[in-house]
């Protein structure tokens, strides 16, 4: 399942040349990961929140501009024992402009270690996933 998401950027998201500056595409790409953090946890609460970014990476295609919305493309690559891969687009006037992934483990504050991640929270995961075989990698 893809997720959509279409976002107007803010004028302190734009340097002086109203590009939509680098560091804000990763924000943007974050808050695109909401409806999937709501499928492994359907009432996040940071108190139960086990999951940490151990990885993301973006590339820039072409310039993104504060003038015009941005639709922000979003579903998961790759589901592991431990983590998860997110990929994100970013789209504005039917061109993609940025593109990323995210990958999320599982971790224990306690110990300090990443651990499987929960059945129940696989079985959720595989509901919102369509093109991995079997809904698993």
């Amino acid at each position: 399942m893809i997720f959509e998401t279409i976002l107007q950027p803010r004028f302190c998201d734009a340097d002086i040349l109203g590009h939509v500056s680098n560091t804000i595409i990763p924000v943007w790409f974050e808050e695109s990961r909401r409806p999937i953090f709501l499928a492994m946890q359907p009432e996040i609460n940071i108190k139960n929140w086990a999951f940490v970014i151990a990885h993301i990476n973006v590339d820039f295609h072409l310039q993104t501009f504060i003038e015009q919305d941005v639709l922000l493309r979003t579903h998961v690559s790759k589901i592991g024992t431990k983590s998860l891969e997110i990929y994100h687009e970013a789209w504005q006037q039917g061109r993609k402009t940025a593109s990323g992934t995210a990958v999320l483990v599982h971790f224990d504050f306690k110990t300090q270690t990443s651990q499987a991640i929960p059945e129940e929270i696989l079985q959720r995961l595989y509901t919102i996933v369509e093109d991995l075989p079997s809904g698993k990698e």
